[in-house]
């Protein structure tokens, strides 16, 4: 029905949302925003590489890593790095160091994806 002022009835609308917002709301999938999350084997990479630079250059390892992987033609920033070794820890690949000192070693799901890997710690 049209009202006097050229709108649409307000109780049309309020049945016809209703009726699309419990389409709207139906269970199912559920599909998030943004890239698709990246698999643990990537964070094992960089957490390999964290910790033999921890034995190289126990004061500054991620900027070993950074040296490392410029001087093989790879492109890497300190901060590129910290992350991904910061997720390996958030992951559980390595344990947290003390805050503001280099550290971090295997836990035991870190050691599991080295064993599925085929890779040795």
């Amino acid at each position: 029905m049209i009202e006097p002022h050229g709108g649409v009835e307000l109780g049309y609308l309020r049945r016809q949302g209703g009726e699309l917002v419990g389409s709207l709301t139906t269970p199912g999938p559920v599909k998030r925003a943004g890239r698709r999350g990246r698999p643990d084997a990537d964070y094992l990479r960089m957490a390999r590489r964290y910790v033999a630079a921890i034995e190289v250059e126990p004061r500054a390892p991620i900027k070993r890593i950074v040296a490392d992987l410029q001087a093989s033609g790879e492109h890497a920033t300190d901060d590129e790095v910290r992350a991904q070794v910061n997720e390996a820890k958030n992951r559980g690949i390595l344990t947290r160091g003390r805050k503001g000192v280099a550290g971090g070693e295997w836990t035991d799901k870190g050691r599991h994806l080295l064993a599925q890997m085929g890779l040795e710690d």
